[in-house]
């Protein structure tokens, strides 16, 4: 089968490591903007491999931080919750930051550029999954949401594409 996978970095020294990553045949390297000294340098190397290349922002960072570089991004990741453990509770005041990348990636768009992707990660589940939607996101990661003692994984899958009227 035909698979992407990408690797979500949550680490500090992405740019010292990010090469084992292209090297083992991932198809998009996402790292933290809050952890790269050179984000031009490590967009510009990753795609230059052929690689995708993504950034993520967690809750806290001002969308200006990743503002400067979308036009070279293949993806934007909106943290919903702060990282470093799994099962924790959405974070709705993500909101303004989804939709803000959400409008500029679609003037981007209009204008001739790149269609970045907007993906976010965390505490996504059935009951937010439209909201989330609704925001403008492209991708959405789910965890728990999918995998948690509640339910079996089809029967969360299934909660999830309703509530998306899939």
């Amino acid at each position: 089968p035909d698979v992407f996978i990408d690797c979500h970095l949550m680490i500090t020294n992405a740019e010292e490591t990010w090469s084992q990553y292209v090297d083992a045949g991932v198809d998009l390297i996402i790292a933290h903007i809050e952890a790269i000294d050179d984000p031009a340098s490590l967009i510009s190397s990753i795609q230059e491999t052929g690689c995708q290349a993504g950034l993520v922002l967690n809750p806290d960072t001002p969308i200006n931080s990743i503002l400067p570089y979308l036009s070279d991004l293949d993806l934007v990741l909106v943290m919903s919750v702060v990282p470093g453990k799994g099962g924790q509770s959405f974070m709705p005041e993500v909101e303004g930051k989804v939709r803000e990348f959400r409008s500029a990636i679609d003037q981007q768009i209009r204008n001739g550029g790149k269609e970045t992707k907007l993906m976010i990660d965390g505490g996504i589940k059935h009951h937010n999954s439209a909201m989330v939607s609704e925001w403008g996101i492209d991708i959405a990661v789910v965890g728990s949401g999918l995998i948690n003692d509640k339910a079996s994984i089809a029967e969360n899958l299934a909660e999830i594409n309703s509530a998306l009227g899939l």
